[in-house]
């Protein structure tokens, strides 16, 4: 099914081995939707100060059987081409640790982007910008313990779409109509 949605906010976690991106949005009709998309990986840039294929052949034994992929990759720095070594990581958290070790590599000159969450990365390459319409061509319905109205799995990326118009939120009734006669009472609970 198709799905759009006013994105609101985006995390992550990881279900098994697997990274998962949480897309929490609203859809015009006011129902709160989770969009989860499981084939996004976090991943860095190593620059070489010499022969990148050296560097490369390096960086890929130094960290083999620690990641998923290494390759060769043309990218732009300052203006200019350059040849850049991706190294694509299995789960979030093993990218400090990857890095760490890529920076210890003769010939590495620099270890670039390994500083970015991966929810902003997501959102940098999908091109997808909260408060804004967002569609999933392609989702498949899920069952989740999550306290949202739909739970979906994300088979197509992401994409920004044009529309004026915002979503029917609900909001919470101003903090000032629950404070009485000098006392406060806390508001638990969640929107209706």
């Amino acid at each position: 099914m198709e799905l759009a949605f006013w994105l609101l906010d985006v995390t992550y976690g990881v279900v098994g081995s697997t990274p998962e991106l949480r897309l929490f949005g609203i859809t015009d009709d006011g129902r709160r939707v989770l969009v989860l998309d499981r084939s996004f990986r976090p991943y860095f840039y190593v620059l070489s100060s010499g022969d990148v294929n050296t560097v490369f052949n390096n960086v890929k034994r130094k960290l083999e059987g620690r990641i998923l992929n290494v390759e060769v990759v043309r990218r732009r720095l300052f203006g200019n081409e350059v040849d850049a070594i991706k190294v694509t990581a299995t789960i979030p958290e093993k990218v400090r640790e990857l890095r760490e070790l890529a920076v210890e590599v003769p010939g590495v000159e620099d270890v670039l982007e390994a500083d970015i969450r991966f929810s902003q990365r997501y959102l940098l390459d999908m091109g997808v910008k909260p408060s804004n319409w967002v569609v999933v061509d392609q989702c498949e319905e899920v069952k989740g313990n999550y306290q949202v109205d739909l739970v979906c799995l994300a088979k197509t990326r992401p994409r920004m779409i044009e529309e004026h118009k915002l979503p029917n939120f609900r909001f919470l009734p101003s903090i000032s109509r629950f404070i009485t006669q000098g006392a406060c009472r806390t508001l638990i609970g969640t929107l209706s």
